[in-house]
């Protein structure tokens, strides 16, 4: 009984950090905010899009760690 209490604690700690959660403000090369810019998490659907002030924040419940963000007449980085 003990074993398969910790094998279910061992699961649900495992399934609670396996996500990723990013936040933060796009800025041009002039250090001016850029809104309604595209981020999403490189190769997949997974976007938002900053607000008026340049801000935003995604979430995955998967471990991502690359960020795509485009906007029309920048280069995408």
């Amino acid at each position: 009984m003990k074993n398969i209490f910790a094998l279910i604690s061992l699961l649900f700690i495992s399934v609670t950090f396996a996500q990723t959660k990013v936040s933060g403000v796009v800025y041009d090369d002039t250090n001016q905010t850029v809104p309604y810019a595209n981020i999403c998490f490189k190769g997949t659907r997974e976007c938002v899009t900053s607000d008026e002030n340049g801000r935003f924040y995604l979430e995955s419940p998967e471990v991502r760690k690359v960020l795509v963000v485009s906007y029309v007449g920048f280069t995408t980085k």
